[in-house]
């Protein structure tokens, strides 16, 4: 059993990675324990993106983006602003859900939780989002 591989398949260099606990050279892998294949275009593409906001951050866990479960954390790609210039951060997050402490942004398999810090209030939060089709490790 091997997790990648690079080499030649049916006249194309193929690269492809296998979720851990599954076989790469099993052709007939379901596309969710799939992490990469450079033949399928559509790896890495967008399943779903948007805008949430402005609006006030919960106080408590609140999914505030939703989509229909995966089965895996996607790889998300998340830019974020608060009182509307003033930027925080960009870049990617593919934060587990299990591992968040008691604020920020998560993403889960079903959709992105957000919540603010304890005694704070987060105004005119704004998060742009674009959800990819590949597990994030």
């Amino acid at each position: 059993m091997t997790i990648g591989y690079i080499k030649p398949v049916a006249g194309s260099i193929v690269l492809r990675w296998a979720r851990p606990g599954n076989d790469a050279n099993d052709e007939g892998l379901a596309q969710n324990q799939v992490a990469f294949d450079s033949r399928a275009q559509a790896v890495f593409g967008a399943y779903v993106s948007g805008v949430y906001g402005p609006a006030s951050m919960p106080g408590s866990w609140t999914r505030v983006v939703t989509w229909p479960s995966l089965g895996y954390v996607p790889v998300t790609t998340l830019i974020y602003y608060q009182n509307v210039t003033d930027w925080i951060e960009q870049g990617p997050l593919d934060f587990n859900w299990s591992s968040v402490g008691n604020s920020g942004v998560a993403v889960g398999e079903d959709g992105i939780y957000m919540k603010a810090p304890s005694g704070s209030s987060v105004a005119a939060f704004a998060l742009y989002y674009i959800v990819h089709r590949m597990p994030a490790f």
